[in-house]
């Protein structure tokens, strides 16, 4: 019995540091049973986000005998910790099926994305995939490519409900809907449906971004009626001189900001510590699962849950998969990239491989769907 209280007391006592050391721990404007359900939705929505997804191979055909002797070539609106690990990804696949290996970068501007994405063309690219690109910034390209039987993947362009645009085979993207209601709700149930959140965003011409937007604050207002969202759009390609100054003024705009929601996670360490510079308490949301914003979740830093990808590598497997379904003259159809939330509660240490146990080895479940083994 002794045993047993003493393993409650210490259960009572997480519980309560998850749920209301973000906030004040009680509404000033929702209460009684509106506060009660709020509290209650939040929680089990994050319970069920913390889940371990199962490892994901689509099930299209995609023929590795296609691939020996044809190129890839990877264009980047961004280089960051994501993308370099995804595009570590493509080449390791590539060169497993025999393929040719080509990058460029766009710099973070759509000229330049552009240029990048006609240099490949040029050079007689086989495929191409793009991260952070499609046709709203660089419909000429893409359209070239279309014409000459290219076949273009987008990773994190659009919504992965949304149509596939027609100059594209197909996205490798993420659930607005998901991610953004996952944002709202562990942004409520952190702050005991007492929030004010700062919503530090990707640019609105971003399709994707600007739907994971409208989700969260939608999600907000339904769960919380006297809950508040403010939301910044981020300069993507001045983030390090830009992005700290955006967050300071929000802040002391909005003082009353107690919880951020941060659009990626190489945009925290520009974000985070401006933000507690004014408010100590306040910690954040990202997405990604970059490997120093989950020690940053381990140690107890500003970052106190992340919206994780799979192994970032593992994206990039699966965007050659889609790369061997279209030379195999495959329909092409989105993929939606597998998600889990990390916080505290199951964290354990900050390696993706032990965060997502049931991805071991997923390079060879791949070559296996490809007929390489």
């Amino acid at each position: 019995m002794k045993q047993y209280l003493s393993t409650l007391a210490v259960l009572v006592a997480v519980s309560a540091s998850l749920t209301g050391c973000a906030g004040s721990g009680t509404s000033s404007g929702i209460s009684g049973k509106a506060l009660a359900d709020c509290k209650a939705a939040a929680s089990d929505a994050v319970d069920a986000l913390r889940a371990v997804p199962e490892l994901y191979i689509p099930a299209a055909a995609a023929k590795g005998a296609v691939a020996p002797g044809k190129s890839v070539w990877v264009v980047n609106l961004l280089s960051n910790d994501l993308t370099n690990n995804i595009t570590t990804g493509i080449k390791a696949a590539a060169s497993a099926l025999g393929m040719e290996f080509h990058e460029l970068n766009g710099n973070g501007t759509a000229q330049s994305a552009n240029q990048a994405l006609s240099t490949a063309l040029g050079a007689g690219a086989d495929a191409i995939v793009t991260s952070g690109i499609d046709a709203s910034i660089a419909s000429n390209p893409l359209q070239k490519a279309k014409s000459a039987g290219v076949a273009v993947i987008t990773i994190l362009a659009d919504d992965v409900d949304a149509p596939i645009d027609p100059l594209v085979y197909a996205d490798l993207t993420l659930s607005a809907d998901y991610v953004g209601k996952a944002y709202a709700d562990y942004a409520l149930h952190r702050t005991g449906c007492d929030l004010e959140l700062g919503n530090v965003s990707l640019p609105a011409s971003i399709p994707l971004s600007n739907e994971v937007g409208k989700v969260t604050e939608g999600e907000v207002t339904r769960l919380c009626s006297a809950c508040a969202v403010h939301t910044i759009e981020m300069d993507v390609a001045n983030l390090a001189t830009g992005l700290p100054t955006q967050v300071q003024s929000m802040m002391k705009q909005h003082p009353g900001i107690n919880y951020l929601a941060v659009g990626f996670d190489s945009a925290v360490p520009f974000a985070g510590p401006r933000a507690q510079r004014i408010n100590k308490d306040v910690t954040l949301i990202s997405a990604n699962g970059l490997a120093p914003n989950l020690q940053m979740i381990k140690n107890g830093g500003v970052q106190d849950a992340d919206m994780s990808f799979p192994p970032n590598d593992y994206i990039g497997w699966l965007a050659v998969h889609s790369v061997l379904a279209a030379l195999s003259g495959t329909p092409g159809e989105n993929q939606r990239i597998p998600m889990r939330l990390i916080d505290k509660t199951n964290i354990e240490n900050s390696a993706l491989t032990s965060l997502y146990p049931t991805y071991d080895g997923f390079q060879a479940a791949f070559e296996k769907a490809w007929g390489l083994s």
